[in-house]
């Protein structure tokens, strides 16, 4: 595609790069940007400068790369400096390389436990990012299901959000502002431009104006076709939650997981349809190289090929690799931009693949069983209980501080009700932080022991206090002494 505009700029002026900080302006040598659906986009860049800059008041502080033309503005990206080096001097010229990230990379440096009761996943994460000022925004298409309870467990609070938005199939990209976008319908995205893309010669294109695809691939790769979930729920026991999803290539290559972490199958539904969408995603594809200053993952691009009319099509863009070397008279080197895309055809939908762990509980935990002010057996019509978790730094020592857990009982017919006060042992099912159960009361320095010990060590006892009030007690205490062991029953 000929633009004379750019054909007349390129003749008058040089193509640069400049970086912009809040301590001024910066010559940018060399360039290099990395941009990816639900990846953080990573930015290396050489700046020269005639005076010593000193990069630590600048750390974590925004930085704008700026590729233009004359006074033309053709490509922006938005950053946070995270490292800056010393490279070398030559003729009294300092050379500094810089790492540059999107500020949601800050998140990585954090770590976390959290709950959230009763939120969906969309509030759930804006709550995370408000909490440190990332700038974000909605495109999605499906209102993700309530959480009764979730919890941020000893992860980063990138890694929180990510797996989140993994599970809901919900992927992420930066616009030029930095700010987050969140989306899950990519052939709903704009196009690049309302022109056509032709292959290109390579040679001096962007110099002639022309602007387009200088070369060309198309590819495809086995890979799984169906997925397959399954989860439990106690309120249903009976109820089958197994869904499953098949597309039209290779159902035969399952992916089955248990637990999913839902308790309908219309949910499963969705997520089995899901999680078969992020598998077949990148199973047809198509990469090559461009002088497009506009590609960025999310948008799309339309190609025509006289020849191979099979690589002709409407693609998304989801990889994007910048290159730009600044002009070096010495050498009589004029400037250079390209870039490498990886891209999908626009009836795919780009699904993010789950790649970030979800946390495992190892071990078990204690908490303090909690109810209305005032109460002393809070429990509902399944004889469960609500806790206070140690880790729990907004804690209100109230029932408002969980969600209802069970407790396990020796026998099927047994049932033995928490009570408020009690220190109980937790555990998880399958390790997973959002689905903790009670199995022990703990004794502590506050509800010590029936009688005292070591000297009644030989004295057994199951004792309830009377309610309300706790003025009485019902008891079964068995005397273990050799020669005068007895059994006594007390109701009070």
């Amino acid at each position: 595609m000929i633009d004379q505009l750019l054909a007349k700029l390129f003749a008058e002026h040089e193509l640069e790069a400049d970086l912009e900080t809040e301590g001024g302006r910066l010559d940018i040598r060399t360039l290099r940007v990395h941009e990816e659906l639900s990846e953080l986009t990573r930015c290396e860049i050489d700046v020269v400068s005639t005076e010593d800059v000193d990069f630590s008041e600048l750390l974590e502080r925004p930085a704008t790369v700026v590729l233009r033309i004359g006074m033309n503005e053709l490509r922006r990206w938005q950053f946070v400096l995270g490292e800056a080096r010393f490279v070398e001097m030559v003729d009294g010229v300092l050379r500094y390389r810089l790492y540059l990230y999107p500020s949601l990379w800050l998140l990585g440096f954090t770590k976390d436990v959290r709950k959230y009761r009763d939120e969906t996943t969309d509030a759930i994460i804006d709550k995370t990012l408000d909490r440190y000022a990332i700038d974000h925004r909605w495109e999605i298409t499906r209102s993700p299901d309530m959480r009764p309870w979730c919890v941020h467990f000893r992860e980063s609070s990138l890694d929180f959000v990510s797996r989140l938005l993994e599970f809901e199939g919900i992927y992420y990209y930066f616009d030029e502002n930095d700010t987050l976008v969140l989306a899950d319908r990519s052939p709903a995205s704009p196009e690049v431009s309302d022109v056509g893309y032709t292959l290109l010669d390579t040679d001096g294109a962007l110099a002639h104006g022309e602007d387009g695809i200088t070369s060309f691939r198309k590819g495809t790769r086995v890979g799984s076709g169906a997925a397959t979930v399954n989860d439990f729920n106690f309120k249903k026991p009976h109820k089958s939650l197994l869904a499953s999803s098949k597309g039209a290539r290779d159902p035969q290559l399952e992916v089955y997981d248990y637990p999913t972490g839902y308790r309908e199958l219309g949910q499963g539904n969705t997520l089995a349809q899901l999680r078969r969408e992020a598998l077949e995603a990148t199973k047809v594809y198509v990469e090559g190289t461009s002088n497009v200053f506009g590609f960025t993952p999310a948008k799309k691009f339309n190609f025509s090929h006289d020849e191979g009319l099979s690589y002709s099509g409407v693609y998304t863009l989801v990889r994007v690799e910048h290159h730009f070397e600044a002009a070096d008279k010495s050498k009589n080197k004029a400037s250079r931009y390209d870039n490498k895309f990886f891209a999908i055809p626009e009836a795919t939908p780009f699904r993010p693949p789950l790649k970030t762990p979800h946390p495992v509980v190892e071990g078990n935990h204690t908490a303090m069983v909690r109810g209305p002010v005032g109460e002393e057996i809070h429990t509902d019509s399944k004889g469960r209980f609500k806790v206070q978790f140690h880790w729990d730094r907004e804690a209100l020592g109230t029932d408002a501080d969980s969600r209802w857990m069970r407790m396990n009982q020796e026998v099927s017919t047994s049932l033995v009700l928490s009570r408020v006060g009690w220190e109980v042992s937790l555990a998880y099912i399958d390790g997973d932080p959002d689905r903790p159960f009670g199995f022990a009361r703990l004794i502590n320095g506050e509800m010590m022991p029936a009688y005292g010990q070591p000297g009644n060590k030989n004295v057994m006892t199951i004792k309830t206090e009377s309610y309300p009030g706790k003025g009485g007690f019902n008891e079964i205490r068995m005397d273990d002494s050799v020669g005068t062991m007895r059994m006594d029953f007390r109701a009070e």
